[in-house]
């Protein structure tokens, strides 16, 4: 197996800010509360507003947890590189010390 942990340290870099990006687009969206007469005040509208504002929190619920995954899947990306990195090191070592004697 091939692994280049430089590669794979970055894309767990990338991952991470892509959920930064994805939280902080979370926040805005939250802090824009949709009016609770825009859409008028007659039933129909009400109606329709609390559909809209139930999607919106659903959206923005999605958004947090898409956050959570690509940073979690950052992470593990990291911690991947990390770990195949120390193997080679210590595999590279053992077979130095056996070329050596």
């Amino acid at each position: 197996m091939w692994v280049e942990p430089e590669l794979l340290s970055s894309g767990g870099n990338v991952s991470r800010s892509a959920g930064d990006h994805v939280l902080g687009g979370a926040a805005k969206l939250a802090a824009a509360p949709i009016g609770s007469t825009i859409f008028g005040d007659f039933a129909a509208a009400q109606s329709f507003h609390g559909r809209l504002s139930a999607r919106h929190i659903g959206q923005v619920t999605q958004m947090r947890n898409n956050h959570r995954t690509l940073a979690d899947v950052g992470t593990k990306a990291k911690a991947a590189a990390v770990s195949f990195a120390e193997t080679e090191a210590k595999n590279k070592s053992a077979l130095d010390t056996v070329t050596d004697a």
